[in-house]
């Protein structure tokens, strides 16, 4: 969530896995969210979430850590420049049970489906952030298919695959 250099996101993406994910239509696919559904008015969304999923250093994934997600990220300001734009103002965000979140929109934002799908809103550990603050970097935690090892800035990134989780190879 934090803005670094955007080739990153190359490497990262492998580690985060979005909400939603973009078909190569363009079109808004499952994904952390099972499905969706979007009120008439395009204020409410509505999410239901995956509950065979979770990070890397075996917090659980729900509807909890998704509103972790947003509002960090919200929160970050200046230093979450990239992921910040991609989401709209909310009225509210509200968590109706453990894998149901929903956000209302101030305002109808036909692009907030695709923003969820782009891998600066990719979802991190809650506990992981919790736990290493200003070190984070040093240990990401994600869902992806590839779990972070270790880094040399400037130098490099090292992956490993996330055996635990197999929904990624599996049709959703």
């Amino acid at each position: 969530h934090l803005d670094a250099q955007w080739e990153v996101i190359y490497v990262l993406s492998a580690v985060y896995d979005t909400l939603v994910k973009s078909d190569e239509n363009g079109d808004a696919q499952p994904s952390l969210a099972r499905s969706w559904c979007i009120s008439a008015d395009g204020l409410r969304y509505t999410f239901n979430l995956r509950d065979d999923t979770t990070f890397h250093d075996g917090a659980k994934f729900d509807a909890a850590a998704v509103k972790f997600n947003i509002e960090r990220i919200l929160g970050l300001g200046p230093q979450s420049l990239k992921a910040r734009s991609l989401l709209p103002e909310f009225q509210n965000i509200e968590i109706i049970d453990a894998y149901t979140i929903r956000f209302e929109l101030a305002h109808p934002d036909s692009s907030f489906l695709y923003a969820l799908s782009l891998p600066y809103l990719g979802m991190v550990s809650p506990e992981a952030v919790v736990k290493w603050g200003d070190q984070y970097h040093h240990h990401q935690a994600g869902t992806g298919p590839f779990q972070f090892v270790d880094y040399n800035v400037g130098e490099f990134y090292r992956l490993r695959r996330n055996k635990n989780n197999r929904w990624h190879d599996q049709p959703r």
